[in-house]
């Protein structure tokens, strides 16, 4: 009777921090105005809360749940755990001029990754739904904002979202062909394409599969017109219409969920066009002059410091190396090849054995819903790697979805 009160107060306890993870991550949704003396902060502080109370529920989940010395997870996470302790060291030792406070919050955001152990221990003991309907209502919450906030703005009005909106340096908002440019929350391109597993593709009830249509018409027009992230765009197209020649026998079936599929990338106002311009255009854009200029520096950066790249060093006193000397470069512009240039050859140790597990969950599976993820992280790595703070979120879940239907399968 006792262990099944642990049982239950454990899970209860994960899920509410799940909840409460997905609202302080996404900053408060950008509803609440932070002033100004503490929005200079508030990613990292928040992302350090998240990455301690990850830390302390998956010691707490541990504690109540014997770990399995054997499973490829736990193997891997204590193979990440020793990198991030060892590359803190290697900060202090290379870069002394830095705070070791400075980088031990930094190294905490790695370590978000650890609420992967609490987390698919309440899919085993519970089910993955709750966690993805969650998921599901909030990323719904935050588009239908955003979205809100892009008509009101190309409409000619003010921004109330201060908190989310992107900024340039001289203060301007970020705009892209006429639009201005919201990024979406982590979770929200995940969303998208399970809204899209469980319309098309799952054997859900009509009720389940209109309300995950309705969801997936936000979640692209929000994509599409509002976040307009080049790579993003491409790769959840192509994520979308790969399961149709492997998985839709009947050609009808394929052509009327392609037509379904084009129809609503069109309606997003010529986005196709944009798309083409953007990649091709004589008039490069900001973003593309930084990404060719982040991709040679950290890429340079990795072949003269293999082993640890410029490990946990931030802005400050360390800015020209964080951001190269014309300080335009950003690891999160550059995805794999940023992450190279900050953990140089660990980066590797910690990403290829994920790609190998979720090759080989794949091969197992045969699931629509995965193939559907594993094109798109593997696509977007080019420009936005899973291992920056504010996509490790998205990498908790993914992980979590990936073992939880690979023991589901065996």
């Amino acid at each position: 009777m006792k262990s099944s009160r642990i049982y239950l107060r454990l899970t209860s306890i994960i899920f509410a921090a799940w909840v409460l993870i997905i609202f302080i991550d996404s900053r408060l949704f950008g509803i609440v105005e932070i002033p100004d003396s503490l929005f200079i902060y508030m990613g990292s502080t928040s992302r350090f809360f998240v990455g301690a109370l990850s830390i302390l529920l998956a010691i707490v989940t541990i504690q109540h749940n014997k770990l399995d010395r054997s499973s490829f997870l736990n193997k891997y996470l204590l193979i990440y755990v020793a990198v991030i302790i060892s590359t803190v060291f290697y900060t202090v030792l290379a870069f002394p001029n830095q705070y070791l406070k400075v980088s031990i919050r930094y190294a905490t955001q790695y370590l978000i990754i650890l609420f992967t152990i609490p987390l698919l221990y309440y899919a085993k003991r519970k089910s993955i739904k709750p966690i993805l309907n969650s998921a599901n209502i909030l990323c719904l919450f935050s588009n239908v904002i955003i979205l809100l906030q892009a008509i009101i703005y190309n409409g000619g009005g003010n921004i109330f979202l201060k908190n989310i909106i992107n900024y340039w340096e001289n203060g301007s908002a970020d705009i892209r062909d006429g639009r201005i440019r919201i990024g979406l929350y982590a979770l929200s391109s995940t969303m998208i394409l399970y809204n899209y597993y469980i319309a098309f593709f799952s054997k859900s009830k009509i009720r389940e599969k209109i309300f995950s249509t309705t969801l997936l018409v936000i979640g692209l027009i929000d994509a599409f017109y509002v976040q307009q992230t080049r790579v993003s765009m491409a790769m959840i197209v192509i994520s979308m219409i790969l399961p149709l020649a492997f998985h839709v026998k009947k050609m009808f079936g394929k052509v009327v969920i392609i037509l379904i599929v084009a129809i609503i990338i069109l309606s997003t106002t010529g986005i196709i066009g944009n798309i083409y311009l953007s990649f091709f255009s004589e008039e490069l854009s900001r973003s593309t002059i930084g990404r060719s200029i982040g991709y040679q520096y950290y890429w340079n950066y990795f072949l003269n410091h293999p082993i640890w790249g410029f490990g946990f060093a931030r802005d400050g006193v360390y800015a020209s190396i964080v951001h190269g000397p014309t300080g335009l470069a950003y690891t999160s512009d550059c995805g794999f090849i940023g992450q190279l240039g900050t953990l140089g050859i660990f980066s590797m140790v910690l990403e290829i054995p994920l790609i190998v597990r979720g090759t080989h969950i794949l091969i197992k599976s045969k699931d629509i819903f995965l193939e559907m993820l594993f094109v798109y992280l593997i696509g977007t790595n080019i420009s936005m790697s899973s291992f920056e703070a504010p996509l490790m979120l998205n990498l908790v879940m993914v992980i979590v979805i990936f073992e939880y239907i690979s023991l589901e399968k065996s």
